[in-house]
């Protein structure tokens, strides 16, 4: 694999593991969804950095779909209030992320863990 980037995704709320999923392929590039940690990211981005592939990872928080949709109103208000902006994320988002880093406007960004979480981490 040469010429590639590779964006690995957390499943689940930023850090809070989750068990693997699914991995989707397309267009040349590869998205894995997988329940990673920084050191595989960094790892991987080291070691296929010498094939100019690059290695990210994005890492969302509370993202408004049908799974948050379930969710008892009290709990979605007191999760949106937990979140720095005061929100869920939407889809949209979380693609507009990931169409970045698969993008050559992120050429030069490797071995990153990138937080999607509106602040619910801060």
């Amino acid at each position: 694999m040469t010429d590639g980037k590779i964006t690995i995704g957390f499943i689940g709320l930023g850090n809070m593991g989750r068990p693997m999923t699914t991995r989707l392929s397309g267009a040349g590039h590869r998205l894995l969804l997988l329940d990673i940690d920084r050191t595989l990211t960094e790892s991987l981005a080291k070691e296929l950095a010498s094939r100019q592939v690059r290695v990210n990872a994005i890492c969302p928080g509370f993202i408004a779909t049908d799974m948050t949709a379930a969710l008892p109103e009290k709990a979605r208000e007191e999760y949106s209030n937990s979140v720095a902006l005061g929100r869920f994320g939407s889809p949209e988002d979380v693609a507009n992320l990931v169409t970045f880093l698969l993008s050559d406007a992120s050429s030069y960004i490797t071995g990153e863990v990138i937080k999607i979480d509106g602040g619910l981490y801060i």
